[in-house]
């Protein structure tokens, strides 16, 4: 007897495309003009590796915030804005195994992302004159039936909303705290 192989070809269709996620940026909003000659922005928070995980990380969104909104006059003394802390956090969950684990779609990463930064006005001998500091954060959770993109597209809009929130609060805290030294709003 002769034994023939047959083969189906199976078209599964193209693989999903990896989103692209535009760059969290302020240059919409106006700026924040300060009595100032300048405006340094220090970072102290070390990035780890979850930051790589985020289409745009905490670090990158709050450096374009302080490049985008912060603007100096040129006069008086200098402004400094610092980053202490620019989260963000991948945790693997435990899901549970056997039968009932098998037919759940259960939940199985969480997001954590989180700032911590303040703008400081000084006068020309380093003293501080006025100061405003921000803490924000966001979490989530996703499933384990979350696609890549999915996941990524979470990660994403977490980071946009807490910045929004962070924006907003920063805007509030300036405006009501620098006084005479805040020249436009």
């Amino acid at each position: 007897p002769s034994w023939g192989a047959g083969f189906t070809l199976v078209s599964c269709g193209p693989p999903s495309q990896a989103p692209e996620f535009p760059d969290i940026r302020f240059n919409s909003e106006p700026p924040l003009m300060l009595q100032a000659t300048q405006i340094e922005i220090r970072t102290i928070y070390q990035p780890g590796d979850a930051d790589n995980a985020f289409p745009v990380s905490p670090l990158r969104a709050v450096q374009n915030w302080a490049r985008d909104r912060l603007r100096a006059n040129g006069q008086g003394g200098p402004a400094r804005f610092t980053i202490a802390d620019a989260t963000a956090k991948v945790t693997d969950l435990a899901t549970k195994g056997g039968i009932s684990g098998t037919f759940t779609d259960q939940v199985s990463q969480q997001y954590n992302v989180s700032l911590d930064a303040a703008l400081e006005l000084l006068d020309s001998t380093g003293f501080v004159l006025r100061s405003a500091r921000v803490t924000v954060s966001r979490s989530a959770t996703v499933l384990q039936s979350a696609t890549a993109n999915d996941r990524a597209r979470t990660r994403y809009t977490m980071v946009r909303d807490m910045m929004a929130d962070f924006d907003n609060q920063a805007q509030q805290r300036i405006a009501s705290g620098f006084g005479q030294y805040l020249l436009s709003n």
